[in-house]
């Protein structure tokens, strides 16, 4: 894959992104790519040396994304680049760095090697949410990591009742219900005692938050397959639920409303330098299964 014009992405929220944001727009200048940023990105750090777009308008003119910043960064830049199949690189300017994996001390020999055709290609799949009630639907978005159906404020439980292709699987009372792409099985899934699934599988993973019975498990099934979650109940003393689309964007819920989740039609690509592992990436990022010292 040749390279020709990147676009760079930065968390502008963090004060000084302006200035790492110009070295690597210099160094791809040197390298022979046009640079532009990302419009939100140069609006906020008031970067105005290079042209800037709205995402919309990078399809067919940008064929590599940077993005400066931690996982929830790529997550938003990610969901809204998917359609237009523009690569991302992702440069770890957060805390954890799960899927943003380079360092930002390395981010010079990264890009280096990327630009020499040094690099692995991955594909990651989304998903793709609606909120429907009465048969109209009120909102929709795409997901990398999850789509969560949980009560919101203070008060009990709520009861989902959960459907694949039409089929009952079950009925559950518990604070909420957690629908996760691979990817997303090393996010909020995981702290609800989820498994980790290789980003190579295609299937859905469903993780109840908090559930009544301790019979409720984890469960996979194949991403071909539509689920249907539909609100049954709130307990007394609740105050509604909430669907969140990898907690970025969420829509208030009335019993009866459901929530159609199925896989998105565009995936996420990522590139990785060589040498990348997503086993070594759990080991380093979560010590997984590295035995004390003795």
């Amino acid at each position: 894959m040749h390279f020709s014009t990147a676009a760079l992405f930065g968390r502008y929220q963090d004060p000084g992104m302006d200035a790492p944001l110009r070295a690597m727009a210099e160094l791809l200048k040197k390298a022979g790519l046009s640079v532009l940023l990302d419009k939100d990105t140069a609006i906020h750090t008031g970067l105005s040396d290079y042209p800037s777009l709205e995402i919309d308008e990078m399809a067919g003119t940008v064929d590599l994304a940077i993005v400066m910043g931690g996982d929830g960064t790529v997550l938003g830049v990610g969901r809204k680049l998917s359609p237009y199949n523009i690569p991302i690189l992702g440069i770890n300017h957060g805390r954890l760095g799960f899927i943003t994996d380079i360092p930002m001390e390395n981010a010079k020999t990264a890009i280096e090697a990327v630009l020499d055709g040094k690099y692995s290609k991955e594909d990651r799949s989304l998903l793709s949410g609606e909120v429907i009630r009465d048969n109209a639907v009120l909102t929709k978005d795409l997901a990398i990591n999850d789509v969560v159906l949980n009560r919101s404020g203070y008060g009990g439980m709520i009861e989902i009742e959960v459907n694949y292709n039409d089929s009952l699987m079950y009925n559950q009372r518990a604070d909420g219900l957690i629908v996760a792409t691979p990817t997303g099985s090393t996010a909020y899934s995981l702290s609800a005692n989820g498994p980790v699934m290789h980003p190579g599988l295609d299937a859905f993973l469903l993780v109840p938050v908090a559930p009544q019975t301790l019979s409720a498990r984890p469960i996979v099934v194949p991403d071909t397959g539509i689920l249907t979650l539909t609100l049954q109940d709130i307990s007394r003393g609740g105050y509604g639920a909430n669907v969140h689309f990898d907690m970025q964007t969420w829509t208030n819920l009335h019993i009866g409303d459901k929530v159609v989740v199925k896989k998105a039609q565009h995936k996420m690509t990522f590139l990785h330098p060589i040498g990348y592992s997503f086993f070594g990436t759990l080991r380093q990022k979560m010590h997984w299964n590295v035995m004390p010292k003795t």
